[in-house]
């Protein structure tokens, strides 16, 4: 008991902490700062963490958004590529002077003829020596109506034929009557679209009076439509497009609607000819062509197509048959002749081929296929220094195969 009370004495004895509020504050801030003090580095990492965080999350975002724009402007890209792919467009201006419209008329001793164009064009007039046979060239320009007729009685004009040169130019080739003059060429604007006039003189002494009514009132006039010949036009030039981009088939369809609104387009009835020679359709090619022929007989190329395919059958008579009715003259198209020689060479025809490829070479002497040609059909009829002669002149120009001159200088060196 006396233990106790000393303990009590003791605690009595003790000095007394006053515990107020402030007390209370002081004692915890010095509390937390000491914590704080001793977990700062705790503190650091986990705020970094939460910074990475932070930032990774930003990055993501970021990143997404730049492929979610990307794969956009992918798919756009895309989608105009296949566009494209299927999509042809129809080419609505080409810049190619186009001859729209041929008109033929008489009038007494006077032969108009007018050509119809759908801009200016340059053009230039060539005459043989006895002015028998007048050439028009017109630059880069195609052909899109059809030719008049010219066999009537007064006409100072006997036939009348267009090709094409190497070049894209038009050649009108004009076959006049002996003692038919030129009055006037010249190229009129004071229409809506350019014409080209042409005014001869000729003066048949063979014709009656009534007969040169009856032909002046009879005179055949082809002046094509520009607004439908510009929608064909478009139209072949969208089939062009396919048959560039191999698409045969659809190419044909096109075509075979050109013809049917157009017969005498004849552009596009050869490449729809070409198109199903090149499908094995040689049953409908051969009538597309035999409607060229019929409908144009002054365009060659009906006739060389017609060769060919006979020449598949091995018919090479009636291929050379042909193309003998259909020829033009040599000077507006050699190498149509040059095919004739060819063929003729080919069925032991060794003197027509002969004096063809002679003819030939006085227009162009500088061509070593046809110096070839005129080598092989003198060594057939044996004129060995003749065809020798031939050989090193094709050898001289130049220009041949490999294979070619092998056996050019092998002639050469055996002859």
């Amino acid at each position: 008991m006396s233990l106790i009370n000393e303990m009590l004495k003791d605690l009595d004895n003790r000095p007394r902490k006053i515990i107020n509020a402030e007390n209370v504050l002081h004692d915890l801030k010095s509390t937390f700062t000491h914590e704080l003090k001793r977990n700062q580095k705790y503190y650091f990492v986990i705020g970094a963490l939460i910074a990475i965080l932070i930032f990774m999350c930003l990055f993501i975002a970021v990143k997404k958004h730049h492929y979610s724009a990307t794969k956009a402007k992918l798919l756009l890209i895309n989608k105009n590529v296949i566009q494209k792919a299927i999509k042809i467009p129809i080419i609505q201006n080409t810049g190619l002077t186009m001859l729209t419209g041929v008109a033929l008329q008489m009038q007494q001793d006077m032969t108009y003829l007018r050509f119809l164009l759908n801009q200016n064009a340059l053009y230039k007039l060539n005459s043989d020596t006895e002015h028998h046979q007048l050439t028009i060239i017109f630059d880069n320009t195609q052909l899109l109506a059809a030719l008049p007729k010219v066999n009537y009685k007064g006409s100072g004009i006997e036939d009348i034929q267009a090709f094409k040169d190497e070049n894209n130019n038009l050649k009108i080739v004009l076959q006049l009557n002996p003692n038919t003059d030129v009055k006037r060429l010249a190229l009129d604007q004071s229409g809506k679209a350019p014409e080209l006039q042409l005014d001869l003189f000729y003066k048949n002494k063979n014709v009656s009076e009534e007969n040169l009514a009856i032909a002046n009132t009879s005179i055949p006039v082809s002046i094509k439509r520009p607004v439908a010949e510009s929608v064909t036009q478009e139209q072949y030039q969208r089939a062009m497009l396919l048959y560039s981009k191999g698409l045969y088939d659809e190419a044909i369809d096109i075509l075979r609607s050109v013809i049917s609104s157009v017969p005498d387009q004849h552009e596009g009835r050869e490449l729809l000819a070409t198109l199903l020679l090149k499908q094995n359709m040689t049953k409908e090619a051969s009538t597309v062509i035999d409607e060229g022929l019929e409908q144009q007989p002054i365009y060659p190329i009906f006739a060389e197509l017609k060769a060919q395919l006979l020449l598949k059958e091995n018919n090479v008579n009636k291929a050379i048959s042909i193309l003998e009715k259909y020829a033009p003259s040599i000077e507006a198209n050699p190498k149509y002749h040059a095919f004739i020689a060819a063929l003729y060479q080919r069925q032991g025809k060794t003197n027509l081929a002969a004096n063809l490829y002679k003819q030939l070479l006085d227009l162009d002497p500088k061509n070593a296929k046809w110096w070839l040609g005129l080598g092989v059909t003198q060594e057939s009829l044996g004129n060995t220094t003749a065809a020798v002669e031939a050989y090193n002149n094709a050898d001289a120009i130049g220009g041949l195969s490999p294979e070619t001159k092998a056996y050019v200088d092998t002639r050469i060196h055996t002859g």
